[in-house]
C-alpha cells in the first residue's frame, strides 16, 4: 500500500476523464471514460491515470469481443498507468477529444479514493458487461462510495460514458472545473484555419521542405504542430527528409523570438465533443397516416411508433457526438392498423453505423456504413413479410465552403 500511494505524491483531488468516440474501433464508438489522480504538479503529463477495463486476449475475434462483452465473460480490472501515455493513446493516436471534469474531492477524500481503489485492485475483478457494468459504471460506482451522498450510479437500461458524465451534474457540487485537450488534428487545423490564403502557400511549401522568404511565425508553428502529428501518425519512424524540415521550422521560428499577439488570431476550439451537453441517447417517434381513398387493403390509417435507445442521428445536433457519425443500436417501431386491429412489429434496427469522416490533408481515412435488422418488405402487397437484411459500404466525404457543410458518397451493397 505505500508504494502504491508514493506513486500518486501529494494526491489532492481527483479528475473523471471523457475520450470522445472514435468510430473506426468498435469497442470505442460510445467513448470511453477513466480517472486521473490530481496533485497540484506543474504539468498534468506527470500525473498517474486509472483505468477500468475488460482484460481481452489478443486472439479474440470481433465476433468473440462482441458476444463475452455482451454477456460479461471478461474480467475488468483496475490498473494505474501514466497519464502522457493516455494522452498519446488518445489524443495522439486516435485523434480523439480528452474533456476533464474535475471533482469536488478534498485531499482526505481523495487518499480514501485511492485506499478503496488498491483495494479492488489487489485483490479482486469484476465481470465486465458492455452494456452495464462497464467503465463508466464502476467509476460511479468508485465515487459513491467515497462520496455516498452523491448518488450517480442511476441509469435505466445501459450505460454509456457520454452519458454517465450528465450524472455527474445531478448535484450542483460535484464538479468544480471542466477543461478540454484537444485532438492533435484539431489542434492543427485550429492554426491552419487562422491562416490567411499567402500563409497558406508558405505553409504547404514549408512542409514540402520547399525555400520560403521570411514565412510567417504562424506557418511556422502550424509546420511544427503539422510535423508533431505526422510523427505520431507514422509512430515515430519519420523519414530523414521530414526530419530534417521539422528542425528547420523549429530553427527558424526560434529565431522570431515570442510573439504573443498570434494568440489572438486563432479561434478557441469549441466544445462540440464535450458530452454533459449533448442531447439525451433515448428518442421517441410518433407518426400517423390515413388512407382516404379504398385499396386493397380498404381505407384506414395506421399508427407507428418507433424508440431509439442509442444514440445519434446525422439530423441530430452535433454538440457533444462525434461530428458526421451516426449509431443506432438497437432501434424498433411498431405499426398500428386502425381497420384490422392490429398491432405488428414493422422494423428493427440491430446496429446502424454511418462514419462520414471529411477528408483533408491530415486524412484520408475513408467514409463507411454499416446496417442490420428486419424490415417489412412492401414489395409483395404482403403486411406481415419480413426481410432480415445487412447492408455494407464505403465512400469518401468532403467539406465545401467550410465545416458546416459535407459532401459525401457511399456504394453499397444491401442483402
Amino acid at each position: 500500500l505505500d508504494e502504491y500511494m508514493a506513486i500518486f505524491k501529494d494526491p489532492q483531488n481527483v479528475s473523471v476523464i471523457f475520450s470522445s468516440a472514435y468510430a473506426n474501433n468498435p469497442a470505442s464508438m460510445f467513448g470511453h471514460s477513466f480517472l486521473k489522480i490530481n496533485s497540484g504538479k506543474r504539468s498534468d503529463l506527470t500525473e498517474i491515470g486509472i483505468n477500468f477495463s475488460a482484460y481481452v486476449p489478443k486472439d479474440d475475434n470481433a465476433l468473440t469481443f462482441m458476444y463475452f462483452g455482451v454477456a460479461g465473460g471478461y474480467r475488468g480490472h483496475w490498473a494505474t498507468e501514466n497519464y502522457y501515455t493516455m494522452i498519446n493513446t488518445y489524443v495522439q493516436g486516435e485523434n480523439r477529444d480528452l474533456w476533464e471534469y474535475e471533482l469536488n474531492f478534498t485531499p482526505q477524500e481523495t487518499r480514501q479514493f485511492l485506499y478503496y481503489l488498491w483495494e479492488l485492485e489487489t485483490n479482486s475483478y469484476f465481470d465486465y458487461y458492455f452494456f452495464d457494468e462497464n467503465c463508466s459504471y464502476q467509476i460511479l460506482a468508485a465515487i459513491e462510495a467515497v462520496k455516498p451522498e452523491w448518488e450517480i450510479t442511476g441509469h435505466t437500461i445501459y450505460v454509456i460514458p457520454g452519458e454517465s458524465v450528465k450524472n455527474l451534474f445531478i448535484y450542483p457540487e460535484t464538479v468544480k472545473k471542466v477543461s478540454v485537450r484537444p485532438s492533435m488534428v484539431r489542434q492543427v487545423l485550429q492554426k491552419y484555419e487562422a491562416l490567411d490564403k499567402n500563409e497558406r502557400r508558405e505553409f504547404f511549401n514549408l512542409i514540402k521542405g520547399e525555400k520560403v522568404e521570411k514565412p510567417s511565425a504562424l506557418a511556422l508553428e502550424t509546420g511544427m504542430v503539422y510535423f508533431d502529428y505526422l510523427n505520431i501518425k507514422k509512430e515515430g519512424k519519420l523519414s530523414e527528409a521530414d526530419k530534417r524540415r521539422q528542425m528547420d521550422l523549429l530553427s527558424q521560428r526560434a529565431a522570431l523570438g515570442p510573439q504573443p499577439q498570434l494568440q489572438a488570431r486563432l479561434k478557441p476550439i469549441e466544445p462540440e465533443t464535450r458530452p454533459d451537453l449533448g442531447h439525451d441517447s433515448y428518442s421517441v417517434h410518433l407518426s400517423q397516416t390515413a388512407r382516404q381513398r379504398a385499396d386493397r387493403y380498404g381505407a384506414g390509417s395506421t399508427t407507428n411508433f418507433k424508440i431509439k435507445s442509442a444514440y445519434h442521428d446525422l439530423m441530430d445536433n452535433d454538440l457533444g457526438f462525434k461530428k458526421y457519425s451516426h449509431i443506432d443500436f438497437p432501434a424498433v417501431e411498431f405499426q398500428y392498423d386502425s381497420d384490422l386491429k392490429t398491432v405488428r412489429l414493422n422494423e428493427m434496427t440491430a446496429v446502424s453505423i454511418t462514419s462520414l469522416p471529411p477528408m483533408n490533408f491530415l486524412s484520408y481515412a475513408p467514409s463507411w456504413k454499416l446496417d442490420s435488422g428486419i424490415y417489412t418488405a412492401r414489395d409483395y402487397g404482403c403486411l406481415n413479410c419480413r426481410h432480415v437484411f445487412f447492408e455494407l459500404g464505403g465512400g469518401a466525404s468532403s467539406n465545401v465552403f467550410n465545416s458546416r457543410y459535407l459532401l459525401y458518397t457511399l456504394a453499397t451493397a444491401r442483402g
